[in-house]
């Protein structure tokens, strides 16, 4: 996850949204959240493999270890994981409406609200991009320096 994937799958939503595929810009700034969340949870959290959880397993999981790990805090804050449980509800329950054959109307509420919880991990993924693009900035440092000397 970069910030240029971001950037390129919000461009995808926007686009999908002003065309009218409200279903599918629904669809696409949900997996979007869902994969940010994952990145942020598989970079803090002590249980790595995140990707075959359902979501409101790694909210759930996730929520317990920022409690117990106050440094943690600094990246997301709990308030902010209490807003995506219910997003995340909501979300569940318009997707079973849809294998169910039920139309849901309440498509471009759901976009303004996983547009919330995108800002939020966002937000909270940005602060992991900035500290990963820093490591390799002094990675690429030091192995210029170790090359420079064995010259």
């Amino acid at each position: 996850m970069t910030e240029r994937k971001v950037t390129l799958a919000m461009t995808k939503i926007t686009k999908a949204h002003e065309m009218g595929c409200l279903h599918e810009a629904l669809l696409r700034q949900y997996l979007l959240n869902v994969e940010l969340l994952r990145y942020i949870v598989g970079h803090l959290s002590e249980d790595k493999d995140v990707a075959d959880k359902k979501l409101l397993q790694v909210v759930k999981q996730f929520c317990v270890e920022v409690t117990t790990h106050p440094e943690l805090r600094i990246i997301i804050h709990p308030r902010n994981l209490k807003a995506v449980k219910p997003w995340a509800r909501e979300m569940n329950g318009y997707f079973k409406g849809l294998k169910q054959g039920h139309l849901v109307a309440t498509t471009e509420k759901l976009i303004k609200d996983s547009q919330v919880i995108f800002t939020l991990l966002h937000h909270s993924a940005s602060k992991l991009f900035l500290s990963a693009r820093q490591r390799s900035v002094t990675k690429q440092t030091v192995t210029k320096q170790s090359i420079k000397k064995s010259i």
